[in-house]
């Protein structure tokens, strides 16, 4: 597997500390200490011992993007994943996936009845727009 690696600055700097903090969150990382700028968080590594990701809050600092090519280079490690595939899983992370199924139970995929496409139509459309507010 190619482990690519990200040093585009803009690219790394867009990433928000929310976006961080709820990846690190859901990929089972636990916060462990906050000092100044930067909240540290560990993962265990079995009986290597533990990772240790740094995670800057302030994206106004010089080395923000720095920062976070370095929390991604650790992540990578931690993860066995590319940098590419992380930044993929943060960059993501914040967004909403719907699934809708219009098929009823005992019909077989692929017929709907006019009147039932009116009204699936009809929900789906109303989805989108709530979406939009």
């Amino acid at each position: 597997m190619i482990k690519a690696r990200v040093v585009d600055a803009p690219v790394l700097a867009a990433r928000t500390p929310m976006e961080l903090f709820m990846y690190l969150r859901s990929a089972g990382w636990r916060h462990a200490e906050r000092s100044g700028n930067l909240v540290s968080w560990v993962r265990s590594a079995g009986p290597e011992g533990e990772f240790e990701v740094l995670q800057p809050l302030d994206p106004g600092s010089r080395d923000y993007a720095a920062r976070v090519g370095d929390a991604l280079a650790t992540l990578a490690v931690a993860e066995d994943r590319s940098e590419l595939e992380i930044l993929r899983a943060i960059t993501a992370v914040s967004d909403d996936v719907h699934s809708v199924s219009i098929f009823p139970a005992d019909d077989p995929p692929g017929l709907i009845a006019l009147e039932d496409g009116v009204t699936a139509y009809e929900s789906l459309r109303s989805l989108v727009v709530a979406s939009a507010y």
